[in-house]
């Protein structure tokens, strides 16, 4: 086989090993999607499923890593069979070679930045899971509490409403409501410093309130 065959078939061996991890991808973003919807009925289950959906992401990361260092491996081979060409067919080669190299970076490239999305669409994932099952605890104490819900109208940007649409047609939350009860306990939660030293100046204020209408129904006695 020539250089220039053995190059061809080094290049449709990176394709090909691509395609077939990018279908291991595929396959891993679809469970994605399921466990998005599991997450909304199940939060527990869907912290179980994102476990085992973190293994395939590393199975995948391990694949890369293998057909990463085949490929490197083969076209080192390549490169050290073009010694004994003479200079003219050398230089032909080399340009050859040049392209398989540029191949395999762009495998390596490609696959990487999908390794990474991978990974960011898990920890979202996963920090939805956990937040709707704190959301789903604190409700559930809250009712075992007796705690009332209360129905408010609100004004949003429009901005907001079609982000909240979205996240709702998305499967994450199941109306409008819940999804804008989760953001407005989200920020409370997060201003939960803020809001407990407001709370204490507050309640000051309403002592020295009543402390000077006491005083001043006293004067009025006197």
């Amino acid at each position: 086989m020539s250089i220039e065959d053995r190059v061809r078939e080094f290049i449709r061996e990176v394709e090909a090993e691509e395609s077939r991890i990018r279908k291991m991808v595929e396959e891993v973003v679809k469970r994605a999607e399921g466990i998005r919807e599991v997450a909304r009925e199940d939060a527990r289950r869907a912290l179980r499923m994102l476990e085992e959906l973190r293994a395939d992401i590393a199975a995948i990361k391990a694949s890369i890593a293998e057909a990463r260092g085949r490929l490197r491996g083969e076209l080192m081979g390549l490169r050290g069979s073009l010694m004994g060409l003479e200079p003219e067919l050398r230089e032909k080669a080399l340009e050859l070679l040049e392209e398989a190299k540029e191949a395999l970076s762009d495998f390596e490239d490609r696959l990487g930045e999908e390794v990474v999305e991978l990974r960011e669409m898990l920890s979202d994932l996963r920090s939805l899971a956990r937040d709707l099952l704190r959301a789903r605890r604190r409700a559930a104490i809250r009712r075992e509490r007796g705690e009332s819900v209360v129905i408010s109208s609100i004004r949003l940007p429009q901005g907001d409403v079609e982000m909240i649409d979205l996240l709702v047609e998305a499967g994450v939350f199941r109306s409008r409501s819940e999804a804008v009860a989760y953001f407005t306990h989200k920020g409370l939660e997060a201003s939960r410093d803020l809001l407990e030293r407001v709370k204490s100046k507050v309640e000051e204020l309403k002592r020295i309130r009543e402390e000077l209408v006491k005083e001043f129904r006293m004067e009025g006695q006197a």
